[in-house]
């Protein structure tokens, strides 16, 4: 999910850090709007009657959800590739309706299959309502299939009729392939350029190949948007929602945070403030409270985080005795251990870090003894 709120407000010299916390995810996914003009083209071209390109086309298609498609145009009677008009009237499918018209040039069709395989789609002022909100589109998408894998390369400069506000995508990929663990699923490697009018540009890659359940949203894999000063949006989805996190300033620490929900997507619902992880120490050994030269010392760490974020830890020996050679086992741990091989003062510290990078650090000192005198 993209989201204006999600953007600094410079226009030239955009940082991911917002000013204005209060903003929703008002903005629809440019993925699944890029996916529903492809979707309704393809559907158009190649209907479940079974329709055969032929040398001269001029068919009206009924779509799926109302409305029509028009084809018109010359293709070859051998290859079926050739260029052909696609004028949509309200033609409708899913939550998308469509109209106006696209030039589709066919560059690969599978004859056997009766399926097309490669397509560049240009199309000039296309009106799209998409899930209640009206756009007018222009830009070209560049399409190629095969038998596990299809791949889109798109452009595509978006105006929302209602605030007048325009976004751009340039060189947005969309590489799918059946997913290896389920094979049946897709996965999806994003890539390219976005730009939000007001907000400016940022750059997308994906970390983890991307699942969908449906178009609605991923429930799997990790995305990341990058702006200006190395400020970053990390997208991971999941069966609840898509997780955005903000890093304003490139530190690896994600400062906000909301879970995005089709329930959610435009509320005004403001982001939460990340927190650090809330640590308790102590520890066991020695006799009566006193711990002694070769005594083991076990330390115990108990962590909560308020934002319900797993927690790592690292246990750091800040300060021993000189001569002193004890080092913590299991420093990674949350239970550790040292061995106290020399007397007097050690200082022992952890550091508790959140999933978001949110890091705190508490300590607990040793007052170490001889038994019965040192040699």
């Amino acid at each position: 999910m993209l989201s204006r709120a999600l953007y600094g407000a410079d226009f030239n010299q955009v940082s991911l850090a917002s000013n204005d916390r209060q903003v929703g995810i008002a903005d629809a996914s440019f993925s699944q709007l890029d996916s529903a003009i492809r979707k309704i083209a393809l559907k158009s071209v190649q209907p479940s009657t079974g329709y055969v390109l032929a040398k001269t086309v001029s068919e009206v298609q009924p779509c799926d959800g109302g409305g029509t498609a028009k084809l018109s145009g010359t293709v070859d009677d051998v290859t079926y590739l050739g260029t052909l008009t696609v004028s949509f009237d309200k033609c409708s499918s899913a939550n998308s309706t469509l109209s106006g018209t696209a030039q589709m040039r066919v560059t690969g069709f599978n004859t056997s299959s009766n399926q097309l395989t490669a397509f560049e789609l240009v199309y000039n002022q296309l009106t799209l309502v998409f899930n209640g909100v009206s756009y007018t589109v222009l830009g070209n998408q560049l399409y190629s299939a095969s038998a596990n894998n299809e791949k889109v390369i798109s452009t595509m400069l978006r105006k929302n009729s209602i605030t007048n506000k325009q976004s751009l995508i340039k060189n947005y990929t969309n590489d799918a392939k059946i997913s290896s663990t389920s094979g049946v699923r897709y996965e999806h490697l994003l890539s390219g350029q976005v730009f939000l009018e007001s907000y400016g540009y940022s750059t997308l890659s994906t970390i983890e190949p991307i699942e969908y359940y449906t178009y609605e949203y991923p429930v799997r894999g990790q995305a990341i948007l990058k702006g200006l000063s190395n400020s970053k949006l990390r997208l991971t989805g999941s069966d609840y929602g898509v997780l955005a996190e903000l890093d304003s300033d490139g530190d690896n620490i994600y400062e906000l945070y909301k879970l995005v929900t089709l329930e959610n997507l435009n509320s005004s619902d403001a982001f939460t403030q990340n927190k650090a992880p809330e640590i308790h120490l102590s520890h066991s050994g020695g006799v009566n409270g006193e711990v002694f030269v070769g005594d083991t010392v076990y330390l115990y760490a108990y962590s909560t985080d308020e934002d319900g974020d797993s927690v790592t830890h690292k246990w750091l020996l800040d300060k021993k005795p000189v001569g002193s050679k004890a080092i913590i086992l299991n420093s990674t741990a949350e239970s550790a251990s040292i061995i106290i091989d020399t007397a007097g003062s050690y200082t022992i510290g952890l550091i508790a870090t959140d999933s978001k990078g949110k890091s705190v650090k508490s300590s607990l000192t040793l007052e170490t003894f001889c038994y019965p005198v040192c040699d």
